[in-house]
């Protein structure tokens, strides 16, 4: 993969609070910010259009969540690494998300701290799981 400064990342919430907030941490990183979805659906197809190297999803998203989203996209192109973002700190959340072929899981709250990390480790093909509160069945 490339330079972490030179990946293009797409990001997807139904949140604007949080798509700004991301938008502000991919910048501050020096991260090229290339586009933003409020649904599955235009997260998909923004990646068709776009193919970034990396997209920021949230798990809970209207008309497509973004764990049926992900294996769209990757079904689509595998070279595009994913990372969620959620509020889930439930086990089942995680592994779903892993098995579906994501590579990156972080809770919300730990966003500004942990986005910068995972985008550089999925970037170099490795896994990266943050979730604060993590819960078990």
């Amino acid at each position: 993969m490339t330079d972490h400064r030179e990946m293009k990342v797409v990001i997807a919430d139904d949140d604007r609070t949080v798509l700004a907030l991301v938008k502000s941490i991919l910048q501050a990183n020096g991260l090229r910010f290339v586009g933003e979805a409020l649904d599955g659906n235009t997260a998909v197809r923004m990646c068709r259009e776009l193919e970034p190297d990396i997209v920021v999803l949230d798990i809970s998203m209207p008309l497509l969540n973004g764990i049926d989203a992900a294996r769209c996209i990757i079904r689509y192109n595998s070279r595009i690494k994913i990372i969620v973002i959620t509020m889930h700190t439930e086990l089942c959340y995680i592994l779903e998300s892993l098995r579906a072929g994501i590579t990156g899981f972080v809770t919300k709250d730990k966003l500004a701290s942990s986005l910068p990390e995972a985008i550089t480790a999925v970037g170099r093909g490795e896994t990266y799981v943050r979730a604060s509160g993590f819960h078990g069945y």
